[in-house]
């Protein structure tokens, strides 16, 4: 597993990749209020270990594919962080690939000018 520190003005992040890297996340962010943003694909394969990974966490789905980072897909991410009141310390968690990273760090970094 591939740890990646990002230092910026506003606070440092921590990116977990690789073989491990969800149950590293799942160990990291105990006792955080945790979002999850997961595409129809990964959720179809991955659904019961997301939730023993971040039990009890929302997760929201999009579907899979390039065709569909768009606004739609934004706003479901969107509307299901303000379902779940979140707050600027929770953290999103981007269970899957480019898509669902690029869409769910979108959407943390406008949900009340940033979460986690």
């Amino acid at each position: 597993m591939q740890i990646i520190e990002v230092h910026t003005k506003s606070r440092p992040s921590t990116v977990l990749c690789g073989a491990g890297a969800p149950e590293a996340a799942s160990e990291y962010l105990r006792g955080a209020q945790v979002f999850v943003v997961t595409d129809s694909n990964v959720a179809r394969l991955y659904s019961e270990k997301i939730g023993k990974l971040f039990p009890g966490a929302p997760v929201c789905v999009i579907p899979a594919g390039e065709r569909h980072k768009n606004r739609t897909g934004l706003f479901r991410i969107l509307d299901g962080m303000l379902n779940a009141r979140l707050h600027r310390s929770s953290v999103v968690v981007a269970f899957g690939g480019g898509v669902v990273g690029d869409m769910a760090g979108l959407a943390a970094a406008l949900y009340m000018r940033g979460t986690r």
